[in-house]
């Protein structure tokens, strides 16, 4: 929960609704649903004159959040928007350049970034297991194709990450890499 001078308290939950409370009463001022757990912290601040708040929505690792869901993405909020301004920003990755094993973009230097930033945590920086099954051994036996499909859809408790904020390349490139891990 975060706190303001201004009289007003800023929460979420784990169903992925924001709430901005009144601090004296409790009462709802504002909800919405952000499309995904709420997990961490809201913070607010102040830039060019201009009051914000932000928070991050969507849950990648299950490990204390197993009922959580959504896309991961960074909200961030404020008043006095006109018609013309934009109402949602999304924020485009930068391509890694050449990876230090010798991948390139599209392939194994690409998917060896995107697994360090959404697989890691579950199945271990070398594909051995964790919270998450192992991608070596047994599992290490599907094709690129087949890899592909299953982060296209995977089964519970792997999360959703497709189309959003994973694209087509992004799933061919992460298949790529995890064949590397055998």
């Amino acid at each position: 929960m975060t706190p303001t001078a201004g009289g007003v308290v800023f929460s979420g939950d784990l169903a992925g609704n924001f709430f901005a409370l009144d601090a004296k009463t409790g009462a709802v001022l504002h909800k919405f649903n952000t499309g995904g757990a709420m997990a961490g912290g809201v913070v607010t601040y102040e830039a060019g004159g201009k009051q914000y708040v932000a928070f991050t929505s969507g849950n990648i690792g299950r490990g204390t959040f197993s009922a959580a869901t959504g896309a991961p993405r960074i909200v961030i909020l404020t008043t006095g928007l006109t018609k013309d301004d934009p109402k949602i920003v999304a924020v485009k990755e930068e391509a890694p350049h050449a990876a230090a094993d010798g991948g390139d973009n599209a392939g194994t230097g690409r998917g060896k970034v995107l697994y360090g930033q959404y697989c890691n945590a579950c199945h271990g920086k070398t594909g051995e297991g964790g919270m998450g099954p192992p991608l070596r051994g047994e599992a290490a036996k599907k094709n690129t194709d087949e890899v592909a499909a299953f982060i296209k859809n995977p089964k519970a408790p792997m999360p959703k990450l497709y189309p959003s904020p994973l694209s087509d390349a992004d799933v061919t490139a992460l298949a790529q890499f995890v064949e590397t891990l055998r």
